[in-house]
């Protein structure tokens, strides 16, 4: 019976360290995968804030532009003498 206890005891511990093992993985894994979802939704907003920008553009009047343009057009040489 104490052979029996002993080997017992052994399993045991064998099966409490692999347990607190995989549970350490677990954890490592969960927290993992909660950084790379964070990860896809900030990507996914930025996605989303590049698109709303495009859009915003793209109803600025052709004459605002054209404006802007003018204004910030580098000199040549040739305007500058």
């Amino acid at each position: 019976m104490h052979r029996d206890l002993k080997r017992y005891r052994t399993a045991f511990k064998e099966l409490e360290a692999e347990n607190t093992a995989l549970t350490k993985k677990n954890r490592e894994l969960t927290d993992k995968s909660k950084e790379s979802l964070l990860k896809k939704l900030e990507i996914s907003q930025l996605e989303r804030d590049y698109a709303e920008a495009i859009e915003f553009i793209k109803h600025i009047p052709s004459e605002v532009l054209s404006e802007y343009e003018d204004i910030h057009r580098p000199k040549t040489t040739e305007q500058s003498r």
